[in-house]
């Protein structure tokens, strides 16, 4: 909603000069199905247009799907989507349905996030910001 996005807009103007930013969500940017897609598209494009932006990317779940999109590619700045699936029970281990986590490490330095997946995951990307 509203407030939600002024409140975040808040939050990414008065970051410290330092902070690298990950903002994660639950639904994909669809302007469509997600109210307000829009108007957060377009404040996360005002973020990444920044001077000196360190802004590594939107990362999301939803979709239940694995997917990375470059900044470049079809977006304004790096979208991850992720796949999240717990399996009912221990007969769908090892398979489609099994749990997959990552772990997201930074490299400041670098201005690069590596994806380290676990479980059921499968994308091993870094992405450069």
């Amino acid at each position: 909603g509203e407030a939600q996005l002024s409140w975040l807009k808040g939050q990414l103007n008065n970051l410290e000069e330092n902070y690298h930013i990950i903002i994660t969500g639950h639904h994909n940017l669809d302007v469509t199905a997600m109210k307000n897609g829009q108007l957060l598209i377009d404040a996360l494009e005002e973020f990444e247009a920044r001077e000196n932006s360190k802004f590594i990317g939107y990362f999301h779940g939803h979709l239940h799907t694995d997917k990375v999109t470059l900044k470049g590619d079809q977006s304004k700045f790096n979208i991850i989507s992720f796949r999240q699936a717990f399996p009912a029970d221990v007969a769908k281990v090892g398979t489609a349905t099994q749990v997959g986590f990552y772990v997201v490490t930074v490299d400041i330095s670098k201005r690069t996030a590596t994806l380290k997946p676990i479980g059921n995951a499968a994308l091993t990307d870094v992405i450069s910001y």
